[in-house]
């Protein structure tokens, strides 16, 4: 959900063509001898001007420098006034600061000049943040431009809550190139077509619209499924639960939607496979001495993982974008906060569960041969490996797996109940013995949970990452016999109590917008 807006100036906020136009206009005759009408001069509103006399008039860098120098010229005491602020502007931006929206000016025009605009029209009250240019000429892409803004709001992880407002295909590209989302103005001087090229999220065609789309999604969570929630208020609209999402034409046959939703774990395990075949037979023929032991499966497994993973992300980002490029908002989770103290909050809460059950299932199930491959994980392996491996790299590799993509995908086509079950019993298989299995399962459904509330798969890697640190650091201590069987006994008591406590809050007191 868009909380934070990075709104245009230029086109977007006010109608400055007649002042940007005329200076232009005044620059092309009295540096190149150019006369030039006003409406051929429209294209130099909203662009870098540098850039837009180098491309308007075939001049070089150093000419268009000056040519700039010369627009100053006149637009400093007479065409920055010549600027209109669109209708229903004020009243948008005065709504918006009063639903608690952060707002900001992210311009390719100086930052001086843009100030100065805003005070102009009395507007300056509701931005928490202007970025604009220098006037020597520097920062002047849109992108540039708009990480400057998130930097200097400190959004940097908050990027899925931000939108950039602009009449542009400039302000696309750049929002694009950032992470964040765009809507396009048709009111200002871009054209629809340049708009709908750059796919953004919306096209709206008044001020009016502008601000039911920004207000209405906070309302009813359109962008993202959930309910409204501003600066840590709670929200009391219950969304993502019982999802029967509808069926895209581009979704296809029931056969088709099985295979997407299969053919990530497909993916990983052939190749995966492969690669372990070329690893070993490339060491058997150029390290023939070097035993294969536990400790070298550990560094093999790492490094098929991270392998993985830069595909397993492309995968999972063309999924991302094709939900928003089809405006479902059904199938797009809607985040709650997820910032430090959540990750702290996850990471006990997924460690708690996983420790609780892990007694019941250790006296309900009687696999040897399953517990002995667990344990082997263990033996004789550096720490060090076993965190690399274990846990940072391996859980990054099965969260893109199962949750987003098997999940993601189930979810998409069947909704959440349906996806929750069927990729932890995916996730239960992929481990290939029942001692691992059956606790896979459970532990995928916490994952899942935890992935639906946050909306997010850092939250989900957390979880995974916690749990088996937490393992690694356990089977150490126990190994080394640093811990007593009434300390391992008192451990069990605090995880039950904490798995409990924690999950109840998650699920209960946080912010809800997607429950499980």
């Amino acid at each position: 959900m868009w909380n934070t807006v990075l709104f245009d100036l230029d086109g977007t906020l006010t109608d400055s063509g007649e002042g940007i136009t005329k200076s232009v206009q005044y620059a092309l005759e009295k540096e190149f001898g150019m006369q030039v009408p006003l409406s051929d001069l429209r294209c130099f509103v909203g662009p870098p001007l540098k850039e837009q006399f180098m491309s308007f008039a075939g001049v070089s860098e150093e000419e268009a420098v000056r040519a700039v120098e010369r627009y100053r010229e006149r637009y400093r005491p007479k065409g920055i006034y010549e600027n209109y602020l669109y209708d229903g502007i004020k009243g948008v931006l005065r709504q918006l600061h009063e639903e608690h929206f952060t707002l900001a000016l992210t311009s390719s025009k100086p930052t001086e000049f843009c100030r100065q605009i805003l005070r102009m029209f009395n507007i300056d009250e509701y931005f928490t943040a202007v970025v604009g240019s220098d006037m020597d000429g520097r920062r002047t892409d849109k992108y540039e431009l708009i990480e400057e803004t998130i930097y200097e709001l400190g959004m940097q992880d908050l990027r899925d809550e931000i939108v950039m407002v602009g009449d542009r295909n400039y302000d696309c590209i750049g929002a694009a190139k950032a992470g964040i989302d765009c809507i396009g103005v048709t009111y200002g001087f871009g054209q629809r077509a340049e708009l709908e090229a750059e796919w953004p999220a919306c096209i709206v065609d008044s001020p009016i619209e502008l601000r039911n789309v920004l207000i209405g999604q906070a309302g009813s969570g359109i962008n993202g499924t959930g309910g409204s929630s501003f600066r840590g208020e709670k929200s009391t609209k219950v969304t993502g639960y019982g999802i029967k999402p509808s069926v895209m034409p581009e979704d296809g046959s029931i056969f088709r939607c099985i295979f997407n939703c299969v053919v990530p774990v497909a993916f990983a395990y052939i190749v995966s496979s492969v690669l372990y075949v070329a690893i070993i037979w490339g060491m058997q023929m150029f390290l023939p001495r070097v035993e294969f032991d536990n400790m070298l499966l550990v560094v093999m497994t790492g490094v098929v993982d991270f392998i993985l993973i830069p595909f397993l992300y492309i995968m999972y980002r063309r999924d991302e974008i094709k939900r928003k490029a089809h405006g479902r908002t059904e199938r797009i989770l809607n985040p709650n906060a997820f910032g430090a103290a959540a990750v702290l909050v996850v990471a006990l809460f997924s460690i708690g569960f996983a420790d609780t059950i892990q007694v019941p299932l250790g006296v309900l199930i009687h696999d040897e041969a399953g517990a002995e491959i667990n344990a082997s994980l263990f033996q004789n392996v550096n720490l060090i490996i076993q965190f690399v491996s274990l846990c940072a790299i391996g859980p990054a590799c099965e969260e893109l797996i199962f949750r987003g993509l098997v999940y993601r995908r189930t979810r998409d086509y069947l909704g959440v109940w349906w996806a929750v079950l069927l990729s932890s019993i995916i996730f239960g298989v992929y481990h290939q013995n029942l001692t691992q299995g059956v606790f896979a399962f459970f532990f995928g459904i916490v994952l899942a949970a935890v992935y639906e509330h946050y909306g997010t798969i850092w939250a989900a890697i957390a979880a995974h990452a916690a749990n088996n640190l937490y393992a690694v650091i356990l089977n150490a201590l126990l190994e080394r016999e640093l811990v007593s069987d009434t300390g391992y006994l008192f451990m069990l008591v605090v995880s039950c109590a904490a798995a409990i406590s924690l999950g109840f809050y998650i699920f209960k007191f946080d912010q809800k917008k997607n429950v499980i």
